[in-house]
């Protein structure tokens, strides 16, 4: 699959993945969280169509970040476990694909973006 489309199908899922069940209070901190996420991966789609991977891996170090900011959300649906079993799973990846951007293996950096995808998509599944 294109990096591009893979791009856009996390976009996707970044948009859909928050409506979850959150207290007013954390309602607020997901959303800036969502707001600052999908400005990272414009960010990422950016740098990578131009070869960019030290701005590219940056990208992907800010959305690990926010990924991280989310830890201490409770889940109204599904358990606290799955949802930092997720978390923890996705941050991984984002530094399994920094660790590809500095080798420039875009072969790497596809199949992390694709894990997340489908740990994104567990998640919705789990938490909407």
């Amino acid at each position: 699959m294109h990096i591009k489309r893979i791009i856009g199908l996390i976009v996707l899922f970044i948009v859909v993945y928050p409506v979850i069940s959150f207290s007013e209070d954390q309602n607020l901190s997901v959303s800036a969280a969502m707001r600052k996420i999908q400005d990272e991966v414009r960010n990422i789609n950016k740098a990578f169509k131009n070869s960019d991977y030290f701005t590219t891996a940056t990208h992907f170090m800010e959305l690990a970040k926010w990924f991280k900011s989310l830890d201490s959300v409770d889940p109204g649906k599904g358990t606290k476990a799955e949802w930092d079993r997720i978390h923890e799973e996705i941050i991984k990846e984002f530094f399994i694909a920094i660790g590809a951007c500095a080798v420039e293996d875009d072969e790497i950096i596809s199949a992390s973006l694709k894990k997340i995808m489908a740990l994104q998509k567990e998640g919705h599944g789990l938490f909407r």
